[in-house]
């Protein structure tokens, strides 16, 4: 594939849509989880994560709308469709997707990993813990004692 103006707007489009919204679905889970509600869990989201996706957002926003003074046209389409489509991944994160959420309530946001109260993240264990690594434990398994299934034949 050439890289073209429309390969790279289409890379940070969907790398900055998927950091926002993978951002606003972590901390939603942790606090809909804590709270033992979706909506009190929504409105703590907003008020902690939404904020700093709104910075974040503006902050990406502003630095390629500095494209925009650019005497180089192609530049200047370039800063002004990344601020532009940016934008729009900071507003959909924040209002098309808490309505979908509501819409379905889909389970993985409520459900609590039944191991000691954590959430259900699998690591693979070569990649948490690899034999012969110096210093700590790059996950959270540090014996092989504790794993089950298919991640303990990983060892």
């Amino acid at each position: 594939m050439p890289a073209t103006i429309n390969t790279a707007l289409t890379g940070i489009s969907i790398g900055a849509g998927t950091d926002y919204t993978a951002y606003f679905l972590w901390r939603l889970r942790e606090r809909s989880v804590a709270h033992g509600d979706l909506y009190r869990g929504y409105v703590d989201t907003m008020t902690s994560i939404g904020k700093g996706i709104v910075y974040n957002g503006l902050s990406v926003v502003v630095g390629f709308f500095v494209f925009l003074f650019s005497n180089f046209i192609p530049l200047r389409f370039f800063g002004f469709l990344i601020s532009f489509s940016i934008l729009a991944c900071i507003v959909s994160t924040l209002t098309i997707l808490p309505v979908v959420i509501f819409m379905v309530k889909p389970r993985f946001l409520l459900e609590e990993s039944k191991e000691r109260g954590k959430y259900l993240v699998r690591v693979p264990v070569r990649l948490a813990n690899r034999k012969g690594a110096e210093g700590p434990a790059l996950g959270p398994f540090t014996d092989s004692a504790r794993l089950e299934g298919e991640y303990r034949d990983m060892l």
